[in-house]
C-alpha cells in the first residue's frame, strides 16, 4: 500500500480538487481540514458557495478515522451547508464507497454527495450543481 498523500487543486475555483491516496492518517487528516477551512474562508469572503470533488480511488480508512472525519465535519456542519453547494466522489474503488456510506452511518452529512467514476464527470457535475441545475 503506498503512503498516504493529500493534494488540493483551486484552479477551477469555486470548484476544489481533493486528491486522497494510500491510507490516511492524522496527517491527511489535518491536511484535509485545513484546506476545508480555507475554502469555507475563501468563500465566506467572496459570499459565495463552492463545490468539492474528492478523487479517492485508493484510499483506506480505519473506524477511528472516520469518526474523527465526521466528527470534525460536523463541527463544521452550518458553515459547510451554507457554502459547500455540494460533494462529488470520484472512485471506482468498493473501498472509497464504503467509505462513503460508514459517513453516511456515522453522522448526516451536511450537503448532497455524488459518485462518479471520472474526474471529467464531477466537473461537469460540479458544473451544474454552481450553475444552480441540479442533475
Amino acid at each position: 500500500m503506498p503512503p498516504p498523500s493529500f493534494s488540493v487543486d483551486r484552479s477551477r475555483w469555486p470548484v476544489v480538487v481533493y486528491q486522497m491516496d494510500g491510507v490516511a492518517d492524522r496527517e491527511t487528516t489535518r491536511l484535509y481540514l485545513e484546506a476545508v477551512d480555507e475554502n469555507l474562508r475563501r468563500i465566506e469572503a467572496e459570499d459565495g458557495r463552492y463545490v468539492a470533488i474528492v478523487v479517492a480511488d485508493s484510499l483506506r480508512t480505519n473506524a477511528s478515522h472516520r469518526k474523527a472525519i465526521a466528527r470534525e465535519l460536523e463541527e463544521r456542519r452550518d458553515r459547510i451547508q451554507r457554502r459547500c453547494a455540494g460533494n462529488a466522489l470520484v472512485t471506482t474503488s468498493t473501498t472509497a464507497r464504503g467509505l462513503l456510506t460508514a459517513l453516511r452511518w456515522i453522522t448526516d452529512l451536511p450537503v448532497p454527495v455524488e459518485v462518479f467514476p471520472t474526474l471529467e464527470e464531477a466537473h461537469a457535475w460540479a458544473d451544474l450543481v454552481r450553475s444552480g441545475r441540479r442533475p
